[in-house]
């Protein structure tokens, strides 16, 4: 009988809501070219899917032949449930990187969900201030 009692209270409490699904879906565009030293911006775009409102915290990580590349990148946005809002974050190429190809990407945690997007980003040979670089595109993720 107690167990009965004890399921059937479970069963009122998610059935009252109090027990809310966090969820969140990020996206986001950088530069397909950036250069050692260059602060860049990624934007994008974040969705709160989950039933509750929250401050999802973003930040972007860089990845060069398996290890991470401090970029400090990080910025805190307040959702809505099932809102979607623009986000950039300021993302600096250290001055001392390897040229190459390097992973972008930007994670999303909200209440304890999270989505992570990920591309690639060309880190080109000359370093911002020592020659007149080139216009980078601009690559969605």
């Amino acid at each position: 009988m107690k167990l009965v009692l004890t399921a059937l209270a479970l069963v009122a409490l998610m059935a009252g809501g109090a027990l809310a699904d966090a969820c969140v879906d990020v996206f986001f565009e950088a530069p397909s070219i950036v250069h050692p030293g260059e602060t860049v911006t990624v934007s994008g775009g974040i969705t709160n899917c989950g039933d509750a409102a929250g401050i999802a915290v973003l930040t972007a990580e860089l990845t060069y032949n398996g290890e991470i590349v401090p970029c400090d990148a990080e910025v805190a946005v307040p959702l809505a449930a099932g809102e979607t809002k623009a986000y950039s974050l300021e993302v600096t190429i250290p001055a001392d990187v390897p040229v190459g190809v390097y992973e972008l990407c930007v994670t999303a945690e909200l209440d304890g969900a999270t989505d992570t997007e990920c591309g690639s980003v060309e880190v080109g040979g000359t370093s911002v201030g020592r020659k007149a670089r080139r216009p980078g595109r601009t690559q969605a993720y």
